[in-house]
């Protein structure tokens, strides 16, 4: 299978770069390397030493006998994107090509614009794409639980609920109520991904990941 992932450079990206390679898939990556510009900018670092790109890929050729084909670039360049998929046609495209951090995005109206330009744009860019150029491409998605925010009923598997509104009975998406920037981009992104899916019948999965914290054994 082959495979692109936008924001290979990522946390995520990355791993799942490895895992696919691992598993003798071929991967294709892109990225314009701005979560290390944010992790900079904010003063922080990572936990682990990250590569440089190039370096990271002679590891893998090393490591698995395998390439990864890198392209520097920018997610929300509708040229490139179209570009990218014409010419190595993947089978599936993994959108991790967003701006992840909820307090980013809060910082002030600078970050907030770019969180929601960058995102919106990024997700709009890829399904334009995929159905101009190969419409069975599978987009897998990266969303959030955080889109839903905290209601007291129980979030369903399913995207869509059946409502009863003044009355009437009709199936809409279950309610969202996010709680930053951030998850507002991602809220419109799960809309823009259903309506694509309505629209021209593209393949999408839209997974949406949560926090699971709890407490080991006591001794």
């Amino acid at each position: 299978m082959r495979v692109l992932i936008l924001g290979i450079d990522g946390y995520l990206g990355w791993a799942l770069a490895l895992r696919l390679v691992r598993r003798g898939h071929e991967v294709i990556g892109i990225d314009n390397f701005y979560t290390r510009k944010a992790v900079t900018e904010v003063g922080s670092d990572s936990a682990l030493p990250i590569l440089p790109m190039q370096d990271r890929i002679r590891a893998v050729e090393e490591v698995f006998g395998a390439r990864i084909e890198f392209i520097e670039g920018d997610v929300t360049n509708y040229d490139l994107m179209r570009k990218v998929i014409d010419r190595y046609k993947p089978d599936t495209i993994v959108h991790f090509a967003e701006q992840r951090s909820a307090p980013y995005s809060m910082i002030d109206v600078d970050h907030a614009k770019y969180t929601i330009i960058n995102n919106l744009t990024s997700t709009l860019n890829v399904v334009y794409a995929v159905r101009e150029v190969r419409r069975d491409i599978h987009i897998l998605k990266m969303g959030t639980l955080g889109e839903y925010g905290y209601p007291a009923f129980r979030i369903p598997e399913d995207a869509f609920i059946d409502a009863v509104i003044q009355g009437v009975r009709d199936r809409i998406v279950v309610p969202r109520w996010a709680g930053s920037w951030y998850h507002w981009s991602k809220v419109f992104d799960s809309y823009m991904l259903l309506y694509a899916n309505r629209l021209w019948g593209l393949t999408i999965t839209d997974f949406h990941q949560g926090l699971c914290m709890g407490l080991g054994p006591r001794t």
